[in-house]
């Protein structure tokens, strides 16, 4: 391996000031020359006092990146080191018109761009004239990281007797179930119809027990271990698509109610798929069979004695001494450099996440099969997998946290029921969550009894009575928002509805009109319209449930404080139309609303809203004082102009005289229909005026003109479609 001065040499002069640069050095002289840089650099970057520094501030991304290049005997393909630990973009300070960042160590994009300029990783010479570029560590640099590495990372505890599966299985597994039960919770567009996003991707990484550094996350591809979750979420079948997002297919119910090392025996004999490898370019995607590979490099493990470790350059050896009865890819010539780097990107990441090899990287990479992947090669039975343990519980009055059983062990997650785990994460989005979190699990169609059952199962036993008043207490208070259905009357044809509103039985139970086919009914008149639209034999079709009690259930009972909150509603809302010689007290009317049911309280908002709506039609007109219009009206014109307004659906400008303030307004209106009244025709209409529907007697319309060609009626839905819920009442004629 070069040496530090070695590396320094060979390196550029712009990349040995960029590396000054990173780390604040100031040369000893103005404009120095390269001699000079690279003394400096050597003094600094041989110091282990400073190594050591740097070496701490990295992230687990790039210390895993030092990682992969102690694992190599040899210097890394630039190609293949880029491909997994990401690009390095080119210092070029004489281009102004290149594209390229100025200073680029300053927000690196990744791993690799962050080692090269901090003098951690260098270019290395060519092996041969023409050869492709390397990357190398300096030697000095690799002796301090393997002694590095070696105090600082701590000896994974061994696993348990009569237990043969490495630790990383399970995380695997768990982190599987964590993905396609945040896809169940949440609706997740994919990237180009392939990709998780990248919110999506933060989110699970937060839940996963082996969670990532991805400072400068830009694609799915650029977090290996989640990309390879997603992966096998495809190739076991567990995700299927529905109106072109991911969700959980039938056969994941089936997989997680599996015995585990069933479960585990599924996994391994379905994760090699050709055609999902290359699609998700996972590692030597580009070769012609890259699974061929990965079963033949398993099978040389197999043919290993058990306790023996295997190196990369071992391995490497024994693979190309096979003889086979067809050419394979990895044993040509030209392939003798791309080998390592695929062997070692499989070693660190599918058969490491997987749990089939047990790795040491103290010194250099050694692999060997655990005993549960032998006896799979060998298709013998899987050793056992302890039952599923329950969770342990931790409740105060902010959190409820689940924690993993034997949570300090080295197999923590071995004994998690991911039934129980998939339950959790798709109703909460995590094992700690809190009453909001409650207040959204219930606002859908989960009730509190079936909460309360998921927690028992998951923690093995019923909630104490301290933890379950907690969680009711949690459950009975009010949301900060309530929603409320709207109930809708919907005629296929507008002239049904212009027939219905003229029945003076009925006009009294519609509300606002929405468009030409929708009208608003209140939810405490709805059974009593119902009721009439039976009784006068006018069919209809209803899609909401009856209220119990039929038609007289909309007449309920109201408490004696519910008439004097109906009261106050009204009197706070008179200020609209004169100057009362009081306000009411805000805080009245709430100790008042205190004491009434939610749903009656509702409907006593909505009754002082048509009280003060029937007012306001009041002073506008509808029914004002009897002065005589002085004005002259051609009532057949102004009928017959109306009418083709409506049957062309734009807007009108009229000039309207105010009976009770004896004047004439004029306003924009969109209408809705014509309705005769015992001798009287009225307009039904939009008032653009007073934003809100209005009536006006056609005797009191002096002139009619159309709008402005821009100014047209919002087209109603077409038939057979509402922009009701599935709980309106639609009435077809």
């Amino acid at each position: 391996m070069p040496t530090l001065l070695d590396c320094l040499h060979f390196t550029s002069f712009r990349h040995l000031w960029a590396i000054a640069q990173a780390h604040f050095l100031l040369p000893p002289q103005r404009h120095p020359p390269k001699q000079v840089w690279i003394e400096t650099l050597h003094a600094f970057l041989s110091d282990p006092a400073n190594l050591e520094r740097l070496v701490s501030q990295l992230s687990n991304a790039e210390q895993d990146a030092l990682h992969a290049l102690l694992a190599l005997p040899h210097p890394a393909l630039e190609h293949a080191f880029c491909a997994r630990h990401g690009a390095i973009r080119p210092y070029r300070p004489w281009d102004r018109s290149s594209p390229l960042p100025d200073r680029p160590w300053r927000f690196p994009v990744s791993s690799a761009e962050h080692l090269w300029y901090l003098g951690l990783l260098f270019p290395a010479p060519p092996d041969r004239p023409g050869g492709q570029p390397r990357l190398t560590l300096a030697a000095e640099h690799r002796t301090f990281l393997a002694d590095y590495f070696t105090k600082m990372t701590p000896a994974r505890p061994a696993a348990p007797a009569g237990l043969a599966y490495a630790p990383s299985l399970f995380d695997t597994l768990y982190d599987l179930t964590v993905l396609v039960a945040l896809l169940h919770q949440h609706d997740v567009a994919l990237v180009h119809q392939r990709w998780l996003p990248l919110p999506f991707l933060h989110l699970v990484n937060q839940q996963t027990r082996q969670p990532a550094s991805l400072p400068a996350l830009r694609s799915e591809l650029q977090a290996p271990r989640l990309h390879f979750l997603h992966y096998l979420a495809q190739t076991l079948g567990l995700l299927t698509t529905a109106a072109d997002l991911p969700k959980p297919a039938p056969a994941l119910a089936l997989w997680l109610q599996a015995d585990p090392a069933v479960r585990v025996q599924q996994l391994w004999r379905s994760w090699l798929q050709p055609d999902s490898w290359r699609a998700f370019r996972l590692p030597a995607a580009t070769a012609p069979d890259p699974t061929a590979l990965v079963q033949h490099v398993l099978r040389v493990l197999a043919l290993a004695p058990a306790a023996e470790w295997r190196t990369i350059p071992q391995l490497r050896r024994e693979l190309k001494r096979f003889i086979h009865p067809q050419p394979v890819w990895w044993q040509a010539p030209t392939e003798d450099e791309n080998l390592p780097h695929i062997l070692a990107d499989l070693f660190l990441g599918p058969l490491a996440w997987l749990g089939m090899v047990h790795l040491q990287t103290e010194t250099r990479l050694q692999i060997r099969l655990t005993a549960a992947a032998r006896a799979f090669l060998d298709d013998a039975p899987l050793p056992s997998i302890p039952a599923p343990q329950p969770f342990a519980l931790s409740l105060d009055q902010e959190r409820i946290t689940l924690r993993l059983p034997n949570s300090d062990a080295a197999l923590g997650a071995a004994s998690v029921d991911l039934a129980r785990l998939f339950a959790i994460i798709s109703q909460f989005g995590s094992l700690s969550f809190g009453p909001d979190d409650l207040a959204l699990v219930l606002a859908g169609d989960t009730t509190l009894d079936a909460v309360l059952h998921l927690l028992d199962g998951a923690i093995g036993r019923p909630l104490d009575a301290g933890e379950y008043a907690v969680v009711a207490g949690w459950a009975a208070t009010p949301a900060p928002i309530t929603i409320h259905r709207l109930t809708v009357l919907e005629a296929a044809d507008p002239a049904h509805l212009t027939a219905l509103t003229t029945r003076r039985a009925l006009r009294p139970l519609l509300g606002r009109t929405l468009n030409r086919r929708l009208v608003v009914v209140p939810d405490r008149l709805l059974p009593r319209l119902v009721g009439r639209l039976r009784r006068l034999r006018i069919p209809h079709r209803l899609t909401i449930p009856e209220t119990r009690g039929g038609a007289r259930a909309g007449k309920a009972k109201i408490a004696d404080s519910g008439y004097l909150y109906l009261a106050g509603l009204v009197f706070q809302q008179l200020s609209r139309f004169t100057d009362l010689p009081m306000r009411l007290p805000a805080a009245v009317l709430d100790q008042i609303a205190a004491n009434l049911p939610p749903e009656t309280a509702s409907d006593l908002h909505a009754l002082a809203e048509e009280l003060l709506a029937r007012l306001q039609t009041a002073f506008d007109g509808y029914s004002g004082p009897p002065l005589d219009n002085p004005h002259p009206v051609n009532l057949a014109d102004t009928q017959a102009r109306l009418t083709a307004a409506i049957a062309g659906e734009h807007s009108v400008e009229l000039t309207y005289w105010t009976a009770w303030r004896g004047e004439l307004t004029h306003r924009r209106v969109d209408p809705y229909r014509l309705e005769t009244r015992g001798a009287v025709t009225y307009l039904v209409a939009y008032c653009h005026l007073r934003r809100a529907e209005r009536v006006f007697r056609l005797d009191r319309i002096i002139a009619v003109a159309d709008s402005e060609p821009s100014a047209t009626i919002v087209q109603p839905p077409p038939t057979g479609a509402t922009t009701a819920n599935d709980d309106d009442l639609i009435v077809p004629f």
